[in-house]
């Protein structure tokens, strides 16, 4: 029996170090997909859009809302839905949604209310970058809404992740983010 059992883990020995693993081995590649530039976005599918000055995103209000504007520090909840600018907004890439479905069958969905606090100020008093919950963009861009308000952020690299790739999200990538302002404490 131990005559067998050598004989059996000598021969998985040789078959294990027969193998050329990298012939096996695939490279894992993200292809970069190709985005727009944000402000030929902006004036292709929402023409009349203008960027918020000094920041160089846009917030398209869609749905102005009846409530109370937002200040710093507000707590939020939202849905969103965040894309890239790959094509037109309702095909664009989806990379984040609190939206999801329910069964891949049925076209009933469900929505997972995203809560956070308004944080404005990217540095400390100090100078140094405050690490925070969302990128710059976001923030900035839920400033702009009050109660009840729907609205499209389109957010560029420089508010958004910058020269980092982020799963899908490719450097240097503009993003925009269908965002639905539902409560405010």
């Amino acid at each position: 029996m131990t005559r067998l059992f050598l004989i059996g883990l000598f021969a998985a020995s040789f078959l294990l170090a027969s193998c050329d693993k990298d012939d096996d081995k695939e490279d894992i590649v993200i292809e970069d997909i190709e985005v727009m530039d944000i402000d030929d976005y902006a004036e292709l599918y929402f023409p009349d859009a203008k960027p918020v000055e000094g920041l160089g995103m846009y917030v398209i209000i869609t749905d102005e809302g009846s409530g109370d504007p937002v200040k710093d520090g507000d707590l939020l909840y939202t849905y969103y839905v965040g894309k890239l600018l790959d094509k037109n907004p309702v095909e664009a890439t989806k990379f984040d949604s609190t939206y999801a479905r329910a069964h891949p069958d049925s076209i009933a969905t469900q929505a997972k209310v995203l809560s956070f606090q308004l944080d404005l100020k990217a540095k400390d008093d100090d100078g140094k970058e405050r690490v925070r919950q969302f990128i710059d963009g976001w923030y900035r861009g839920f400033s702009q809404l009050k109660l009840g308000s729907k609205a499209v952020f389109l957010i560029p690299d420089s508010l958004a992740y910058g020269d980092t790739r982020r799963g899908i999200i490719p450097p240097n990538a503009a993003l925009m983010f269908e965002v639905d302002l539902l409560k405010i404490k």
